[in-house]
């Protein structure tokens, strides 16, 4: 094994809106602040883990993040992940302006995360230190499955028959015995207030339960620690309580501001996890091994015939394929003898499990929206039940099954880079 020390440094900074700003797009003004994160490594491979308090970011966007990074540390390119924490209660920043509104909205949304990513990435090379790493996991059972059959077809709500994986996974960096920084990863959408208004009718943004868990974490430890949020395989995975949402008896549930309460509520429990299972961490690891490989497979593209807006539950459904082919990046980063396997697309949580079981390893994190988005990567039962994940994407049937083929691919023998 060809270990080494390495250098972790992390910066944690503000994104700061100013009261000109609003409205941006819907939203009003801001209930609690988001944040950019950062995490830089130094070792075998240099690495940085860039976290972005929003939703999902177009490839574009991406590229604007990871060309700053590079210039302010000089790590490579394919070295560079940026992640969202999928707060559904924070601007979007679209692809590209369809008018002067939509190009106003993208130039601000990139001014302000930049300018906090800037000041975090400055953080994080002043702070970095020689580290260890441990790993383990936590069950939490905050999340469930929204794939629920109605009268009309699969849908969405809370489905308790259907698979979650209740795993929370924490990777842990301590410095002088001090825990500097953490990655984690679990299968949950941060969406408890996904278009909620207050009883005002005011649309406010927020870092949902998610951002209020890192948070509460990061005061626990203190000594100005950062923790990184990557969603897992979360595509088909809810937080169990919501403010907003429509029951399948046909009433809906609006709790309007009350909702924060679901949101203090649901980030305690996941922070007390995240906290229990670096508690449970057995040993450091003075020497690092950090290895990385990475492969693109082609899958075919299919019609997206419905907006989100417009899509409701069928019994049957034609899925149309176009003829051409999208790439998916796959990246694995070991570090010890813990994977980090990204991808842009949501995964089902089964699917996550799936790749799980294909990479014959106990301590693997299925990281998703990592440096874009590609909407779902349905499974062949969303095709047959004809599921909202199924629907809402363009990645065509069999795409599942390729990327399995290419995970497999990406871990036989001689496939590391070093």
């Amino acid at each position: 094994m060809n270990t080494t020390t390495i250098q972790v440094g992390t910066g944690k900074t503000k994104i700061k809106f100013e009261k000109n700003d609003f409205p941006i797009k819907d939203f009003d003004g801001i209930h609690d602040d988001l944040h950019v994160r950062v995490i830089l490594i130094k070792g075998q491979e240099s690495l940085a883990f860039v976290s972005i308090e929003l939703t999902s970011l177009p490839n574009n966007a991406v590229e604007f993040y990871k060309n700053i990074v590079q210039q302010e540390t000089e790590i490579a390119l394919e070295n560079i992940w940026i992640t969202v924490t999928h707060t559904f209660a924070a601007p979007h920043i679209p692809p590209a302006g369809k008018d002067e509104t939509d190009i106003t909205r993208i130039t601000l949304m990139l001014k302000r995360t930049s300018e906090a990513l800037r000041k975090a990435l400055k953080l994080a090379k002043q702070t970095q230190q020689k580290a260890e790493v441990g790993y383990q996991s936590m069950k939490n059972n905050i999340n469930i499955n929204r794939n629920i059959e109605t009268n009309s077809g699969w849908w969405l709500g809370q489905n308790a028959n259907e698979y979650s994986n209740h795993e929370v996974r924490v990777l842990s960096f301590r410095a002088n015995d001090q825990i500097i920084a953490m990655i984690v990863n679990y299968d949950v959408q941060s969406n408890i207030m996904d278009k909620v208004l207050t009883t005002e009718g005011k649309h406010l943004i927020s870092a949902d339960f998610v951002g209020y868990s890192l948070e509460a974490v990061e005061q626990y430890y203190g000594n100005k620690m950062t923790a990184i949020f990557i969603p897992g395989a979360a595509g088909d995975q809810v937080p169990i309580l919501q403010a907003k949402m429509k029951r399948l008896d046909g009433s809906s549930l609006n709790l309007h501001e009350n909702g924060y309460r679901l949101v203090d509520q649901l980030g305690e429990s996941l922070a007390k996890s995240i906290i229990s299972a670096e508690k449970a961490i057995q040993e450091y690891s003075k020497e690092t091994e950090i290895n990385m490989c990475m492969i693109s497979v082609e899958v075919s593209e299919q019609q997206m015939q419905y907006t989100t807006s417009e899509l409701e539950p069928h019994r049957n459904f034609d899925f149309i394929k176009t003829g051409k082919k999208l790439k998916i990046a796959i990246q694995l980063i070991k570090i010890n003898n813990i994977y980090l396997l990204s991808l842009a697309p949501e995964l089902n949580s089964s699917f996550g499990q799936l790749l799980r079981k294909k990479l014959k390893h106990e301590h693997i994190m299925i990281c998703t929206l990592v440096n874009g988005a590609m909407k779902y990567l349905p499974e062949f039962k969303d095709f047959e039940n004809i599921t909202y994940e199924a629907m809402n994407t363009s990645l065509g049937k069999g795409a599942a099954e390729k990327v399995v083929d290419a995970v497999t691919h990406l871990t036989e023998k001689g496939r590391w880079s070093h």
